[in-house]
């Protein structure tokens, strides 16, 4: 009941008639914090998808969590990076050679952390970014022509580049990490599945590289830990 018109009076009206302590919605501060999954509660059986024992889903839906909790081995993340490609060729390499087999470290060697490392700086958030960036200081050569074109703040101006004098291997993993980073198709299926332009080595890198485009820096950090 309101025995007021006075916009001032109505508000005290309001407050008197409210009952005591009362808490009005939004006027509390609510704290959120995301569920931390545990190698427990990501195991097959607790899932939806799990019937007699086996998966009836074509990709895991909860790899994400999978990786986060660590329970995802090199060869989950690597088919799920590269399951989109419906090409036979592809699927052929992917099943005969493995990325455990062929590329068993998140990294080549000291020196290619370390450049990574010092490439994207504080900037670990763009997965764009990082895959291209792991591509490019893959090899020396490589990133010695196209490190002055890469900024610490996810830009890499492929335009500047000087690749002049750069082998097959080289170059496919430039045009691999121009087409994470842009989304252009520099580089094609059929390329990949062909050994003379991609070889084992380099096979590996865009593996890794597609796995931390679609789920970051987490996929290595799962491989880091298998090894």
């Amino acid at each position: 009941m309101i025995f007021s018109e006075n916009p001032r009076e109505r508000y005290y009206e309001q407050l008197m008639q409210q009952p005591p302590n009362y808490k009005p919605k939004g006027g509390g501060t609510y704290l959120l914090q995301s569920y931390s999954y545990t190698a427990k509660d990501c195991e097959c059986e607790f899932c939806l998808y799990f019937r007699r024992g086996k998966c009836i889903s074509p990709s895991c839906p909860f790899i994400n969590e999978r990786i986060m909790a660590g329970v995802s081995d090199i060869k989950d993340i690597s088919e799920e990076a590269t399951a989109e490609p419906e090409y036979s060729p592809f699927e052929i390499r992917q099943k005969n050679c493995p990325i455990n087999s062929v590329f068993p470290f998140a990294f080549r060697n000291e020196k290619h952390y370390a450049a990574f490392m010092t490439a994207i700086g504080e900037e670990q958030s763009d997965n764009s970014f990082l895959a291209a960036v792991y591509l490019l200081t893959a090899d020396g050569q490589l990133w010695n022509a196209v490190r002055h074109s890469v900024g610490k703040h996810g830009d890499i101006r492929f335009s500047k580049m000087h690749t002049k004098g750069l082998g097959i291997a080289e170059y496919s993993l430039l045009c691999s990490a121009k087409d994470l980073y842009l989304g252009t198709e520099y580089i094609r299926i059929s390329d990949i599945t062909n050994r003379k332009i991609v070889p084992d080595r380099v096979y590996g890198l865009m593996c890794n590289a597609m796995a931390i485009r679609r789920f970051g820096l987490c996929a290595l950090t799962c491989q880091e830990r298998e090894n």
